[in-house]
């Protein structure tokens, strides 16, 4: 072996025990392992952060989360906030923006993840009934005019 090299082995997983140990169900769905992993560690820092600025009383007056999720792995990070604030007892719901069959496989991966929980998903949310709204609709590699229901629902956010 040359010097500066490791040896490593390869484990072969059938489609079966990948779907099975993904809960997804769909054998062909498979997504890189390392991704998913940056979902969930960009997630946690998230929901760390989030758990951080709001003191939680569930008893008093429950803190509720709106996160607007687009169809990349931008919106993976959001699924994945989403159960772990959910998990957490916050109330969550969800706006999805975009066409589920055009997301990613890593996104779809942490859909399934999350309607375990069954998640509340709105088409119009009033802002003003959340605690804290998050944008995971595009990540900042968007060179692209943002047009269409993106437009509207940001502004309608933003408003």
């Amino acid at each position: 072996m040359e010097k500066g090299l490791t040896y490593t082995s390869t484990l072969v997983v059938s489609d079966e025990h990948v779907a099975a140990v993904m809960g997804s169900g769909d054998l062909h769905v498979f997504a890189t392992p390392a991704m998913v992993a940056l979902m969930e560690n960009a997630a946690m820092s998230v929901k760390e952060e989030i758990c951080n600025r709001f003191s939680f009383d569930q008893s008093n007056n429950p803190l509720t989360v709106l996160i607007a999720v687009g169809m990349g792995n931008n919106g993976g990070d959001g699924l994945a906030l989403a159960r772990m604030l959910k998990e957490e007892g916050w109330i969550v719901e969800l706006i999805l923006l975009g066409d589920e069959f055009k997301s990613t496989t890593e996104w779809k991966i942490q859909k399934n993840k999350l309607d375990s929980l069954a998640p509340i998903y709105s088409t119009k949310p009033n802002k003003d009934e959340y605690t804290v709204i998050v944008d995971a609709i595009f990540g900042i590699g968007l060179t692209r005019d943002v047009t269409g229901i993106y437009e509207e629902v940001i502004n309608h956010l933003n408003d």
